[in-house]
């Protein structure tokens, strides 16, 4: 009866060990997410609803928006940085769609992160690979239809339409289509971005919780940054030099709003 006892008693000892350091271990990575919520300065952005651009006194109703974000950078507390694998850093955010208004990015080593960077646009290397070497996001067949110009093969970085009284186009219509990545043999117009967004304080990946971050995307700043895009005298914009002043605007479009942990 004692061997017995001793037994029962060594098991139980070892199995509350095991579930111990079970309970102990940390997680290795974790998940978060990023949401853009667009507004028109304080004003919830929708398609299709008539805006005035104070600092010109134009109007404008959009009637499509499309952006790609990639490339990105979440950096720790200590300086170090993690980098989104190439296959999982590519996303296109579309207004008229709730579900492409945010992203996720899942196996984030654990750690206290302090801020993310992240390209506005699609990087020249990958704009220059293989169509089948391209994250499905890029597929200009698929996810990415009407965001590549097969004229001049390269991605639309933003893609923004819609009508303006003050347009001198037929229909009053103005369209911007800014990309442009620096060329591949000969030198071209680079409209490629890159942004930082700052947390404020260390979020924690821990994975267990998914921190949401919110990002405001004010399209104001669309027209209004160091450069002033009047409808009246730009209502089209494509490949030209004047998307690099575009892209210098859109990059201030984004900032941080709050954070969910």
């Amino acid at each position: 009866m004692k061997k017995i006892l001793i037994f029962i008693t060594g098991f139980l000892f070892i199995a509350s060990s095991c579930q111990k350091k079970d309970e102990a271990t940390p997680q290795t990575s974790g998940s978060i997410e990023i949401k853009f919520d667009h507004f028109v300065g304080n004003q919830r952005f929708s398609l299709n609803q008539s805006y005035t651009n104070s600092a010109t006194n134009e109007q404008f109703t959009p009637t499509l928006l499309k952006y790609f974000v990639s490339n990105f950078h979440f950096i720790k507390e200590d300086g170090s940085s993690y980098v989104v694998p190439v296959e999982k850093s590519y996303f296109l955010i579309d207004v008229k769609d709730n579900s492409l208004q945010s992203i996720r990015i899942d196996s984030l080593p654990a750690g206290k992160y302090v801020a993310l960077e992240f390209i506005i646009g699609v990087d020249s290397l990958m704009s220059t690979k293989e169509p089948e070497q391209r994250p499905s996001s890029l597929d200009p067949a698929g996810a990415a239809q009407g965001m590549y110009w097969s004229w001049n093969p390269g991605y639309i970085f933003v893609k923004f339409e819609g009508t303006s009284p003050q347009s001198p186009r037929d229909g009053n219509v103005f369209k911007y289509h800014i990309g442009g990545y620096g060329g591949y043999s000969t030198p071209t117009i680079n409209c490629i971005r890159k942004r930082r967004i700052d947390f404020g304080k260390s979020v924690s990946i821990n994975g267990q919780d998914t921190p949401s971050v919110h990002l405001i995307v004010d399209i104001l700043k669309f027209f209004n940054g160091n450069f002033s895009l009047r409808i009246a005298d730009n209502p089209v914009v494509m490949f030209n030099p004047l998307g690099t002043s575009i892209a210098d605007n859109y990059k201030e479009m984004f900032k941080l709003d709050h954070i969910h942990e």
